[in-house]
């Protein structure tokens, strides 16, 4: 039992080291030399992308239903998997197609850029097919390929928009920006799909009514904490197009794109810890073990990220943003320490779901939509996207705080019944 401690925590620990050095060399090269262009190509146009995708982002939970996260706990967990994936591959492809139509719908409903939507939508899809292949490698145990090939979209994304702006940069438009996100999400699937096939074999399509309404029903917990994740994260931006302009919009972008590519690393990590959560599940002072591990090596690299974005807001956002003012730092500022509380969320999150301990999870998440629609509501009307990035802060503070109170409670209830056995 030691040794498979040892073997994990080390294999966390190789896991997160890749992970990190392919991030640390693709995602400020995207950040820093591409997306940045996008956006001061585009102007305040940008502020309407962002937009539309918040938007899109609401309806997340049709095409991502908890698939990839029940997939890992289900794979790491068993070894009959072949008839498991064939059904769910085609039961992905369905929803996905699904959310295409219905993101349409609304969108059409709401008064938003319906082709605008539609690349965005596809592109999503797409790219949650990429992560579904990918979660079913690392599920596997081959948790260095998916390591590996995790920025593998964005390689491609940076490719073609580099072409693109080189070539064609008076002539760029969000749609191009959108259609090239298509595109490097449907490589990059290519790709983790040959991956698969050699590592597992060949798939097929199994279309099975009672197996997916089976399914859907345990996705259930799943699918609601998804939609309460995207919709607490993502409702800023919306509430931003409302309640104020395309210029505070691309301000809150301008930041916001810092927290989610430093974030990246978190969102990965606990990727890489929920299928060693759920193998270790039944060994608590090892399971506790590797939360200490998590904790340490996130609170390292967020925690350093978060101190170096601070000291050189001023010069890297007046380096990189045309439209630059001093407004740009006090947006930037509250929106970086918002990546703070996301160390709690991305190490005790995942633990809560190898122990399935999902109604509290959502519990926690639909305060922090509720305590974030609120906010924004009250703050964004007075001080614009620096009220939007005050109320991220604050509401990600809480969703921390609730769910490692929660899962330190579980773990200890858990030690209590083995100790009684």
């Amino acid at each position: 039992m030691h040794f498979k401690l040892y073997q994990l925590r080390r294999e966390f620990f190789i896991n997160i080291s890749i992970v990190v050095f392919i991030n640390f060399l693709i995602k400020p090269f995207y950040l820093l030399f591409v997306e940045t262009e996008v956006q001061n190509l585009l102007g305040n146009d940008y502020g309407l992308y962002f937009e539309v995708l918040s938007f899109v982002f609401l309806f997340q939970f049709i095409n991502e239903p908890g698939l990839q996260q029940f997939n890992v706990v289900k794979l790491s967990q068993t070894n009959n998997s072949k008839s498991y994936f064939d059904h769910l591959i085609s039961l992905k492809l369905a929803l996905s197609m699904s959310f295409i139509f219905i993101v349409l719908m609304s969108g059409l409903l709401g008064g938003y850029n319906l082709k605008v939507i539609f690349w965005i939508a596809l592109g999503m899809a797409l790219s949650s097919l990429f992560i579904l292949f990918r979660s079913s490698i690392s599920a596997h145990g081959n948790y260095r390929t998916d390591s590996l090939i995790s920025a593998l979209d964005r390689i491609f994304l940076i490719i073609i928009l580099l072409f693109l702006m080189q070539y064609y940069a008076n002539e760029f438009s969000i749609y191009w920006f959108v259609i090239a996100q298509v595109c490097a999400a449907t490589l990059a699937l290519i790709i983790s799909i040959f991956i698969y096939r050699k590592q597992n074999g060949a798939f097929h399509l199994r279309w099975s009514k009672v197996w997916n309404a089976t399914l859907l029903k345990k996705l259930k917990p799943f699918t609601i904490i998804i939609f309460l994740m995207m919709a607490y994260t993502k409702i800023d931006g919306i509430m931003l197009g409302y309640l104020s302009t395309q210029r505070e919009i691309s301000v809150y972008a301008a930041g916001f794109r810092f927290f989610e590519a430093a974030n990246m690393v978190g969102v990965l990590a606990a990727g890489i810890l929920l299928p060693m959560y759920s193998r270790s599940i039944d060994d608590k002072t090892g399971l506790m073990k590797l939360v200490k591990t998590g904790t340490l090596i996130l609170t390292f690299l967020l925690g350093s990220a978060v101190v170096f974005l601070l000291l050189l807001k001023t010069k890297i956002l007046s380096f990189f943003y045309d439209q630059y003012t001093e407004y740009y730092d006090v947006v930037f500022q509250y929106i970086i320490l918002a990546l703070i509380p996301l160390i709690l969320i991305h190490v005790f999150g995942p633990l809560l779901l190898s122990m399935k301990k999902l109604k509290i999870l959502s519990v926690i998440f639909f305060i922090a939509l509720l305590t974030n629609a609120f906010l924004n509501w009250k703050l964004i009307p007075i001080y614009n996207a620096e009220g939007a990035a005050i109320a991220t802060l604050l509401t990600q503070t809480f969703a921390a705080l609730g769910t490692f109170m929660v899962a330190i409670y579980e773990y200890n209830k858990l030690e209590i019944s083995s100790s009684k056995q």
